[in-house]
């Protein structure tokens, strides 16, 4: 019987976002919840990346700085006048040698 952890359910309520192995694309669908912008994966293969994550009152900007060091993906930001409206994940160019 798995222990239960009440940040992982509520949290939410206080800023708090609980991953524990969750498929990248759950967590994508979470973050779109919590911050109201839209979070982009490069591909249907990245979405069954698993995470494991604690975030407490952080803002979008420094979780998606972790999944970029968590996944190795780049990302780039989109918006207009309002403000940040997608991040875009995708994967870096391979190394090329001459």
């Amino acid at each position: 019987m798995e222990e239960f952890d009440p940040d992982e359910v509520f949290g939410w309520i206080n800023n708090i976002l609980v991953f524990k192995n969750e498929p990248l694309d759950e967590v994508m669908a979470r973050l779109e919840r919590a911050y109201g912008i839209r979070f982009i994966l490069p591909d249907s293969a990245a979405g069954r990346i698993k995470i494991t994550a604690n975030f407490r009152n952080v803002s979008f900007k420094i979780v998606s700085e972790a999944l970029r060091k968590t996944t190795g993906f780049t990302f780039t930001q989109t918006g207009g006048t309002g403000g940040v409206k997608s991040i875009l994940f995708s994967r870096k160019p391979q190394d090329t040698f001459k």
